[in-house]
């Protein structure tokens, strides 16, 4: 993460470390983690999709790199919930596994 922004400094790194959660490097050097969720696995395919959506989302709305983390943790977790590639989840779905920590079986 170090090399990388040493490389692109003006840049927000990302890196996605599966079950042991996800980092973040900040312009300004500071890291972030946030935890991944613990949920069984129905579907894998979407889910880093899922993430990046999640994260995306939440930052360009608040530009705060903790909240946009945990809210690409929890689309991805609920991802994993879905059978199949299509991760049709909503705003209230990701707030409720922020709220609760549950990761309910989400049926489509």
């Amino acid at each position: 993460m170090h090399q990388l922004a040493g490389q692109f400094p003006q840049t927000i790194i990302v890196m996605s470390n599966g079950a042991d959660g996800v980092y973040a490097r900040a312009v300004s050097g500071n890291i972030e983690y946030q935890p991944a969720y613990e949920v069984d696995t129905v579907g894998r395919v979407g889910a880093g999709d899922a993430f990046n959506a999640g994260f995306l989302a939440q930052y360009l709305a608040t530009n705060d790199l903790a909240a946009a983390l945990a809210w690409g943790n929890a689309a991805a977790a609920l991802k994993f919930s879905i059978p199949g590639d299509m991760p049709i989840m909503d705003r209230a779905d990701i707030e409720a596994v922020l709220t609760t920590g549950n990761i309910p079986q989400v049926q489509r």
